[in-house]
């Protein structure tokens, strides 16, 4: 593991009443809003899952828990309403860099993984009524730094990385909750991992970005995947490759438009520029670069008002504690007051319209870190 740890997407988080004041941003582009300490995790951990439940609480499950890539198959409860984090139980298997997809009453399926040995093929339910975790089939091959998303009811997995071939991957499967088996999928037309699978409005699902070669080719190219018609066709590239140097990945974002916003990566350096996705002519258009480069393990969070919040991730310089906004009806963005941690490879989940949660992480010294804060939009913007 190098200095810039290596980077899987993951996915969101929850709120606390009123706890510990922070910093506020300028008030500049009229997006201002104030960052607040929340309770911290009972495990430290990085490249984790966290997955809103039907009840409001968050599921922290799995993850990094060190700097020499040990996996745990840990898992906990946030409670926004006291703020405070509580165990519970445990998966079979460790792993980071998971991917969880809620399901149908009050479940979560998580799937694949690193556990820092081998990729990881088993798949695991948790119930949030009971608190515990059921085997459920294993994919047909193990995927690390996967996509997946949740479609007409069924799971889509699609890439990932082979670590003994060295070598992406163009399949995908199809996880039915109903009979809890898998199937094959028909296969991406090209290769990768450490891509970004968005459910468009449509239904239809946008990949984007990622690698296609042990960590050598960024990828421009994006594909859309057509759930009536179980089948992949292309779509316009975007205007940079995405990729990244065992880091990863550029953040994405449905906007209120139905457009998708394609925000940083690596890419020959660090990139602060932002791609936009319009659905209907399936082309990409430059949008405006936000006010600093972030290579990855940034998170991107939509709040009212097509406002796009992304917070941390890697620059220059290591994980960076800085956030800002985007305001999809100008299209330009707005520095904000900095988190109270440095983060990269941290996770991301909406509390509310106007509120969202961020956990863990890789902070500054490299460390996976267990606090947690809460970015609040400020009333009337």
């Amino acid at each position: 593991m190098n200095a810039r740890k290596r980077l899987w997407p993951l996915l969101a988080l929850l709120l606390v009443p009123a706890p510990a004041v922070a910093r506020a941003d300028a008030p500049r582009a009229g997006v201002v809003g104030v960052w607040s300490a929340t309770g911290s995790m009972h495990t430290a951990r990085w490249a984790a899952v966290l997955t809103r439940l039907d009840d409001g609480s968050i599921l922290a499950a799995g993850g990094i828990a060190d700097d020499a890539a040990t996996a745990t198959a840990s898992a906990e409860i946030y409670h926004p309403e006291t703020g405070t984090w509580t165990p519970t139980g445990s998966m079979a298997d460790a792993r980071g860099g998971q991917i969880a997809v809620p399901l149908p009453h009050g479940k979560v399926l998580v799937l694949g993984g690193w556990n820092g040995d081998q990729p990881v093929r088993s798949a695991e339910i948790y119930d949030a009524r009971l608190g515990v975790w059921t085997a459920t089939a294993p994919m047909l091959c193990p995927r690390e730094s996967a996509a997946a998303v949740l479609i007409a009811g069924k799971v889509l997995v699609t890439g990932g990385y082979d670590r003994p071939a060295g070598a992406a991957l163009a399949t995908s499967e199809i996880y039915d909750p109903e009979t809890g088996r898998w199937s094959p999928g028909p296969p991406m037309s090209t290769p990768r991992y450490l891509h970004h699978a968005t459910v468009l409005p449509d239904g239809r699902v946008l990949v984007a970005g990622g690698v296609n070669t042990d960590h050598q080719d960024g990828l421009a190219g994006t594909e859309v995947y057509d759930p009536a018609a179980g089948s992949w066709t292309a779509s316009g590239a975007m205007t940079t490759p995405r990729d990244h140097d065992d880091a990863c990945c550029h953040q994405e974002a449905v906007l209120p438009d139905a457009g998708v916003l394609a925000i940083g990566g690596w890419h020959e350096g660090t990139l602060a520029s932002a791609d936009r996705y319009d659905p209907a002519s399936g082309t990409w258009s430059p949008a405006s670069a936000m006010t600093a480069p972030r290579g990855g393990g940034h998170t991107a969070s939509v709040l009212r008002g097509g406002i796009v919040v992304v917070a941390g991730g890697y620059d220059d310089d290591g994980p960076a504690a800085s956030a800002e906004a985007y305001r999809s009806d100008t299209g330009t963005w707005t520095a904000l007051g900095p988190m109270a941690h440095h983060r990269a490879n941290h996770a991301a989940t909406g509390l509310a319209p106007d509120r969202f949660l961020v956990a863990g992480g890789l902070g500054a010294d490299g460390q996976p870190l267990a606090t947690a804060e809460i970015f609040q939009l400020c009333a009337g913007r």
